[in-house]
């Protein structure tokens, strides 16, 4: 039997709590935090957009209804925010860390309450 992989919630609350042990892990959460939602997302929509960078990302999901509105805006928000702490190396403080947590629990659980969109089936 292969083991269930955690949800995003249970993943999300491990990054809390390795915040809480390990302070200075704040830029890798921040990380783990963006990877986190956009793998929601993507799972959600039943689609794989792991190789595009988040600007990319963020274009191809900001107009898709499939996705809840506020999911796509907080979405859009977290990893603009995150940027700057990916590619210009800053250390973000325990309260911006804090505030992608919020952030992220907020788009994981709209997303978890939401009607799943349709798959497509396309005919060859």
């Amino acid at each position: 039997v292969v083991p269930a992989l955690p949800t995003p919630l249970a993943r999300l609350d491990a990054l809390a709590a390795r915040l809480a042990a390990e302070p200075e892990s704040s830029r890798a959460i921040v990380f783990e935090l963006s990877r986190l939602v956009r793998g929601a997302v993507d799972a959600f929509l039943a689609v794989d957009r792991s190789g595009c960078t988040d600007e990319d990302w963020t274009h191809a999901v900001k107009d898709d209804e499939r996705v809840p509105l506020g999911v796509r805006n907080t979405s859009a928000r977290l990893l603009a925010s995150a940027e700057r702490i990916k590619y210009a190396q800053e250390t973000p403080t325990r309260f911006a860390v804090d505030e992608f947590l919020k952030d992220a629990r907020a788009a994981i659980e709209a997303l978890a309450d939401a009607p799943r969109p349709l798959v497509e089936a396309f005919a060859a």
